[in-house]
């Protein structure tokens, strides 16, 4: 099949079209070789490369720049995805876009399933909220994949956050609940979908089960075999914008398609530390 990736430049985007290659015929795009906000752009790059499946992991994720910038949000996040939709349906592909936990406000108090209602706090869960949208309305062939807490330490965020605070031996998290995901199991998934070709709609993508910040922190650290004392704090004391306090996701919808289920997310968090050698 003919793939085109956007934000292949990004962590996800990047993992996926490496992932893909040599299987597929991929087309990696990042932003210096299509910016998805430029229209023309968009629909010159599909309609000369006919993909057959078009990913757009690409998106405006600083939660506190969207809040600063809510205007280049909601045209990364919102309208972009709309178009890169109707360029796919144009085009006769399927389209994937990647969403988020924080399109919830955190007020259910259970793993929200793909056909809970959608109500986020903040700029950047508003704006993604709108892309899934955009993206359904503007593409028969749609899905949506919504995912969390990416480990990835090849990337900065919150395991490299812990990794650079551990030589002092103490660290501050944040008072959040939610479903990490290794970036590999996210990309098999993904890769997966590609190939199996499952109803379109709305994906939940997280490895199993659920924690807070503290408890993957400490699961981190003690496999690590380093001792560092962990300081819960409020959320709103990383940053001016809203978050929800628990956005676990359960994979619903992808065991009702008859997929495989994803593993425990100990066990991904165990792969990506692979990476680490303590010394």
């Amino acid at each position: 099949m003919r793939v085109l990736i956007t934000g292949a430049g990004g962590g996800v985007g990047g993992a996926l079209a490496a992932r893909l290659d040599g299987t597929h015929a991929v087309l990696p795009c990042d932003h210096a070789m299509l910016d998805i906000t430029d229209a023309r752009a968009v629909w010159s790059c599909v309609l000369a490369f006919k993909p057959d499946v078009i990913i757009n992991p690409a998106a405006i994720t600083n939660v506190d720049r969207c809040e600063r910038q809510p205007d280049l949000a909601w045209t990364v996040n919102a309208e972009a995805p709309g178009t890169l939709a109707a360029a796919a349906e144009r085009a006769g592909a399927r389209f994937i876009h990647l969403s988020t936990d924080y399109v919830f406000d955190g007020r259910k108090g259970e793993p929200y399933v793909e056909t809970d209602p959608t109500a986020a706090r903040g700029v950047y869960g508003q704006s993604k909220i709108a892309g899934e949208r955009a993206a359904l309305a503007g593409c028969q062939r749609a899905y949506i994949v919504r995912t969390a807490w990416v480990m990835n330490l090849a990337r900065p965020g919150f395991l490299a956050a812990m990794l650079a605070a551990a030589p002092s031996g103490r660290a501050r998290v944040a008072r959040q609940t939610s479903s990490p995901t290794g970036l590999t199991d996210l990309v098999e998934a993904l890769a997966r979908m590609i190939q199996a070709r499952p109803p379109g709609g709305i994906y939940h993508m997280v490895n199993a089960g659920q924690c807070s910040r503290r408890e993957l922190a400490a699961e981190m650290f003690r496999l690590l075999g380093v001792e560092v004392t962990l300081d819960e704090v409020s959320v709103t004391e990383f940053g001016g914008a809203p978050r929800p306090d628990y956005s676990a996701l359960r994979a619903e919808a992808w065991a009702l398609a008859g997929m495989p289920p994803f593993r425990p997310w100990q066990e991904a968090l165990a792969e990506v530390l692979t990476q680490v050698r303590p010394g």
